[in-house]
């Protein structure tokens, strides 16, 4: 939103601030129109389903990907990756008696006692392999030193993540109504998740072996719930899905969070709320396998935005300065190659946030509270919102441009500018 300051036009000033306001919406077409194959909400099994690019954020399908779910045991991404990024993973830990009570009954565990002794790593695989809830609490406490402190570790790190939509009260993801998600918040999350090579190894993993500790004498083997990476499970075992969590309450039904790839293409799948048996198979499976096989066969990467296009300088007459903002680079994403693809796109900018960098010592050309690029595909949904940068700010010279390489809008601007005249020029005619 435009601040006082920019909202203040005068004659001279006009044509450059209604020049910043058209620039902020074009139209993009990509594809061609050949007919392909499609999926539809009803071939899906799962209430809550999305497919994501996993380089870029990109949604690639969502079915109610915005709704509230209840993530179950897909919530241990979450612990997993704050035990990866606060804690040494060789470090030795001790289950307390407290970790040890707090299980629920019931519940899935890998199976610690009180006053057993494994390394961080060890109770990393125990978390998401066997899906161990007492493995969960076992990190939460080595990490923040109580479950209590590690929800808001938890809650915290989501803020800082955006993830809006989330909130959880347990490391586990054992039944609460106030521990709940979405699936593009899941999505993100894992996009997250995937940035770092521990955590991609270990949610990958199918087995791994825990040798004998200071309470038990016999080695004992984690085997991944992750049936859709294992190729024992031959009715439902699908290649180019590399890795994944599960997860199950009889609230949530059926989750499952993972990643798949094949040629250069890297995606994000995310089920909920599916049965857990639908004709032998389970749905947040099933659903995962028609998302991958749909974005592989019909998407493939392009460049839909240039860099060039959104690099703006935008004056603020007070200060005799501008500012200039844009994205880093060219943005390329999957796009669907069977379809006309019909993106909007929406600039959104802080010119307070403007202020205050272009006046420190320490600015980021990193920094994203300048505003935000949204691209919506041609049913209006949002599939992308990419952070504007500041890029610099200088002051006014008499070759000052408000926009360069922006011919579409300049001219744009002439055409509404030449329609206005004629209205001005009608409505004098009229009042005399």
């Amino acid at each position: 939103m435009l601040n006082n300051r920019f909202k203040n036009i005068d004659k001279c000033k006009f044509r450059n601030i209604f020049i910043i306001i058209i620039a902020f919406s074009i139209v993009i077409f990509k594809g061609n129109n050949i007919l392909g194959s499609t999926l539809t909400n009803e071939e899906l099994f799962c209430a809550s389903d999305i497919a994501m690019d996993m380089d870029t954020g990109t949604i690639l399908y969502g079915k109610n990907h915005t709704s509230k779910i209840y993530p179950a045991s897909t919530t241990k991404i979450l612990t997993a990756i704050l035990t990866i990024e606060n804690i040494d993973l060789k470090k030795s830990i001790t289950v307390s008696q407290n970790a040890y009570n707090s299980t629920p009954y019931g519940s899935s565990v890998m199976g610690v006692k009180a006053g057993e002794t494994f390394t961080v790593e060890e109770l990393l695989y125990g978390l998401m392999l066997p899906s161990g809830n007492d493995a969960a609490i076992v990190l939460a406490e080595a990490v923040s030193g109580s479950v209590d402190n590690f929800v808001y570790l938890m809650n915290m790190k989501l803020k800082e993540l955006n993830l809006n939509d989330t909130h959880f009260v347990n490391p586990h993801g054992f039944h609460d109504d106030n521990h709940y998600s979405t699936a593009t918040d899941m999505a993100n999350l894992l996009k997250y998740c995937l940035q770092n090579d521990t955590f991609k190894k270990i949610i990958s993993t199918l087995e791994y072996t825990i040798g004998p500790t200071n309470l038990t004498k016999e080695p004992r083997t984690l085997r991944n719930t992750n049936r859709i990476c294992d190729p024992l499970y031959t009715n439902i075992y699908y290649e180019y899905i590399l890795g994944g969590k599960t997860g199950y309450t009889i609230e949530a039904n059926g989750t499952f969070v993972g990643y798949g790839s094949k040629d250069d293409k890297n995606i994000i799948l995310c089920t909920f709320n599916g049965s857990q048996n639908i004709n032998g198979n389970q749905g947040r499976f099933l659903d995962a396998t028609k998302l991958a096989k749909y974005c592989f066969d019909n998407f493939k990467k392009e460049t839909i935005i240039k860099a060039d296009d959104y690099t703006f300088k935008l004056y603020d007459k007070d200060n005799n300065k501008y500012y200039i903002i844009g994205i880093n680079e060219d943005f390329t994403t999957l796009i669907n190659h069977n379809e006309i693809t019909h993106i909007n796109t929406e600039l959104l900018t802080n010119f307070d946030t403007l202020d205050i960098l272009s006046s420190s010592e320490e600015t980021s050309i990193n920094n994203s509270n300048i505003g935000f690029l949204k691209i919506y595909n041609s049913n209006n949904k949002i599939i992308n919102t990419l952070n504007l940068k500041y890029l610099g700010s200088g002051y006014y010279t008499n070759s000052f441009v408000i926009k360069e390489n922006y011919t579409y809008s300049i001219l744009l601007v002439f055409i509404i500018l030449i329609a206005m005249i004629f209205v001005t020029m009608y409505t004098s005619r009229n009042e005399k």
